[in-house]
């Protein structure tokens, strides 16, 4: 069976950088969804031997930006590995909710770590020990997310195109007759011999390689496991930015450079003097939230 392998590098973003006696933590479990599909691996680091089970985790802490895991998938037969998606609030994956989790072409997201900062005050054994006593009597993850395969339509970059843009399906899961909307955004990034390039959406294909759409939206009726491939080409900048904006990604993407950042941020401090910012689950700032499940001081919130 052939493997499908993602990176998930979940890079964190604080609002202070960390100290040499600050610590921080994580908790990250991976489940599998519908039970059956197919198995997960997930881990801090990118080794070498991975052990596929219907669940998995890792748990870590430290005094740099913890917030980076790897996660792989291996589809069961006649299933298709569609995206990731985050729990909703009771570890339980919700189709109707769908939320999911932005994953840049290179794997990056960004993940949800305890709230707190451990601080030693004279040295970082101190605060590697307060971290440690933390973690252990963590009573559930700090992100709980879902590998989420279909035996419908699922939407990806064309392969030797991955740096190009990003893909999307409004449902993670589907089966034959839903209806489903795919969308694809171009993207900016630098290659090696320097400067930036830029793409726009160019058209879809199927996984026969015929073209089936040259509109950014293609909605399509499930039959069958079907993988459609979105297809970009290079443009300017002037055209990217008018046209490319991807409203999966943070506005601090367009308005501060490339990074591609969707980091959720983090205060130093579980106690603030002042109102902390709410995030949606894409890492953008939200101002008035309503419906839906927001983090703010690196936690889930919920809002009716």
């Amino acid at each position: 069976m052939k493997k499908l392998f993602i990176v998930a590098a979940m890079a964190l973003i604080s609002t202070a950088t960390a100290c040499a006696n600050e610590d921080e933590i994580i908790w990250v479990k991976a489940e599998v969804y519908p039970t059956g599909a197919g198995t997960v691996y997930t881990d801090w680091s990118n080794i070498e031997e991975k052990t596929f089970n219907a669940t998995s985790e890792f748990k870590r802490f430290s005094n740099m930006a913890i917030s980076t895991a790897y996660i792989w998938t291996e589809p069961a037969n006649g299933w298709l590995f569609s995206g990731v998606a985050r729990d909703n609030g009771n570890q339980a994956y919700d189709n109707g909710i769908d939320l999911q989790v932005k994953v840049n072409a290179d794997g990056l997201f960004t993940a949800i770590p305890y709230p707190e900062v451990f601080k030693g005050t004279s040295s970082t054994t101190e605060a590697d020990e307060l971290a440690a006593e933390a973690l252990e009597n963590l009573e559930s993850p700090t992100d709980y997310v879902f590998a989420v395969f279909s035996k419908g339509a699922v939407a990806r970059v064309a392969e030797d195109q991955i740096k190009y843009g990003h893909a999307y399906a409004d449902k993670l899961y589907t089966e034959p007759g839903d209806q489903v909307t795919l969308s694809a955004y171009g993207d900016a990034f630098s290659p090696e011999g320097g400067g930036v390039k830029y793409y726009r959406f160019d058209h879809w294909t199927d996984s026969n390689g015929n073209t089936v759409g040259t509109e950014r939206e293609l909605t399509v009726t499930v039959s069958g496991p079907e993988i459609y491939y979105a297809h970009f080409a290079e443009t300017d900048k002037d055209d990217y930015k008018a046209n490319e904006n991807d409203p999966h990604k943070s506005e601090d993407y367009y308005n501060g450079g490339f990074g591609g950042s969707t980091a959720i941020q983090q205060v130093s401090s579980p106690i603030t003097q002042h109102p902390t910012p709410i995030f949606d689950l894409q890492g953008r700032r939200v101002e008035a939230p309503a419906h839906g499940i927001f983090i703010q001081n690196g936690k889930k919130i919920v809002v009716r």
